[in-house]
């Protein structure tokens, strides 16, 4: 079925089945052939090509209705008894810059629709879903971008990234990328600003509980090792007219709590000093107290030890030195 060629318009070709007042439309099929011994026939549905202007789209839609549901577009691979069901392949094609491919749903009135990217079950491995941009040869990588709808009116709509459950529960990886010449990329993990009349967003990180006698889940923070130098880790609390406080605290027990140890490493020529003091003030008012104490208790209560280490040669110090002043007497 061919229409007649044209120096400005070609003549359509319009292949529809019939309406109904009371019952369902009529049906159109177009089917491929049957095959015993090799493939089965194609149906290839390819709009015109064009020299000087656009190609021709090919648009594939559902029916509409005024009262009712509108009807679905189901796209489904071939099945096969003994082997792999069959591929769907949805991809723009080649150019100087390739099409974009954009799935959406449409607006609406009260909830527009959900998409849903879902891998099938299996009785053995399910199949994965993998998320990635291109390569680039010459320009910066592409982005991924996974981000929840605002709102204008309301709280904006959550993002949740989960490992999948189990015997023991999937890992979830969270890693920039290598640098093979130069740096690697930076993990920034960060709560957005409040507005107005609100604080800004908090940031959790919490390690896993156990409900058998084994420990809760290690929490470790850790800079990465170095040729030469070893990276920095800095925990540091919020700016402001009045600072944000920085507290570092162990668990609590039915029976002990958990201890606290701040430590350098071992060296081979020489640890690591800890420095513990409160910052400068520029003005006439006090700098920060140091408070080393042990807590109370109904029995004993905890002693303060002040030693020095263990020398094959002469044995350390241990010296409490009060402050010096410029204009009058020392501490």
């Amino acid at each position: 079925i061919k229409s007649g060629q044209a120096e400005t318009s070609a003549g359509h070709v319009a292949l529809a089945v019939g309406d109904s007042k009371h019952g369902s439309g009529g049906m159109l099929d177009l089917h491929g052939g049957s095959s015993m011994s090799s493939e089965g026939g194609f149906v290839n549905i390819i709009a015109g090509s064009s020299i000087d202007s656009l190609g021709g789209s090919a648009i594939l839609g559902a029916g509409s209705s005024s009262s009712g549901r509108g009807g679905d577009v189901e796209v489904s691979s071939g099945s096969s008894v003994m082997e792999e069901s069959g591929m769907i392949v949805l991809q723009s094609s080649a150019g100087v810059r390739s099409g974009d491919v954009s799935v959406t749903t449409s607006s609406a009135d009260e909830s527009s629709g959900n998409i849903m990217l879902e891998t099938g079950a299996s009785a053995s491995r399910a199949g994965s879903i993998s998320l990635v941009s291109g390569l680039s040869t010459t320009e910066v990588g592409s982005d991924v971008l996974v981000q929840s709808g605002s709102s204008t009116d309301n709280i904006g709509g959550q993002t949740s990234v989960q490992s999948g459950h189990g015997i023991s529960g999937g890992s979830l990886n969270l890693a920039s990328g290598t640098g093979s010449e130069a740096n690697g990329g930076d993990v920034k993990l960060s709560a957005s600003s409040g507005g107005m009349s609100g604080r800004g967003g908090e940031v959790f990180i919490h390690a896993g509980s156990s409900s058998s006698v084994e420990a809760g889940g290690l929490l470790k923070m850790q800079a990465g090792d170095g040729a030469e130098i070893g990276g920095n880790s800095l925990i540091s609390a919020g700016a402001g007219h009045i600072g944000g406080s920085l507290s570092l605290k162990s668990g609590a027990g039915s029976v002990s709590s958990g201890e606290i140890v701040v430590a350098s490493e071992a060296g081979t020529d020489s640890s690591g000093s800890i420095s513990l003091e409160t910052g400068h003030v520029t003005s006439v008012g006090a700098s920060g107290d140091v408070l080393v104490s042990s807590g109370n208790s109904e029995g004993n209560a905890g002693i303060v030890v002040l030693t020095a280490g263990v020398s094959h040669n002469d044995g350390s110090s241990v010296r409490i030195e009060g402050g010096s002043s410029t204009s009058a007497q020392g501490g």
